[in-house]
């Protein structure tokens, strides 16, 4: 059961609820349409497999291995209404101690092509000090006050939102839905 890479991150691809996985040993099959219009960087698929949610959870686990001093960084991507929060809210509740990191936090007031460097400063604190503190440029622009916190001893954070996946972080992400 192999992940798919793409821009140097391991993932899996998901949809709606149940979890939706492509993995070819599934015994159940579900044929894809023809007529979605693929972006670049995504992978095409031919079907999709049905997964549990403890399964799709111990298969994160094998793709992000045991960090040692940080905690594992999964990043669920997605467009638009595809189910990015449920998935990660799911998840959270099944990885006892997990913490979720929005992008929409993140972005927030930043251009809309120019917030990646932000994510990036928050992985990059992530993993040199296992635990986040970090209040984004805009916040502080715009006088929003209080700053992104990820305690340290965190085992999984879900890093939520469109773009979470992207190029930019791929060397920063364990594992990419």
């Amino acid at each position: 059961m192999a992940g798919l890479r793409c821009g140097g991150a391991e993932h899996l691809l998901t949809a709606a609820w149940p979890i939706m996985v492509l993995v070819p040993t599934f015994s159940r099959v579900i044929h894809t349409p023809a007529t979605i219009t693929l972006q670049p960087c995504e992978p095409a698929v031919a079907a999709w497999g049905i997964t549990t949610p403890d399964e799709l959870l111990q298969r994160i686990r094998i793709l992000t291995g045991t960090p040692q001093r940080r905690p594992a960084v999964v990043a669920v991507d997605g467009r638009s209404g595809s189910g990015k929060t449920t998935l990660a809210t799911r998840l959270q509740a099944r990885e006892q101690g997990a913490a979720i990191l929005h992008v929409d936090d993140l972005s927030w007031n930043e251009p809309l092509c120019g917030w990646d460097e932000v994510l990036r400063q928050a992985l990059r604190q992530l993993q040199g000090t296992g635990e986040l503190d970090f209040t984004p440029p805009a916040w502080q622009r715009h006088g929003r006050a209080g700053s992104l916190r990820i305690p340290a001893g965190t085992p999984m954070v879900i890093v939520e939102g469109t773009g979470s996946g992207m190029r930019a972080v791929a060397d920063l992400v364990d594992a990419h839905l």
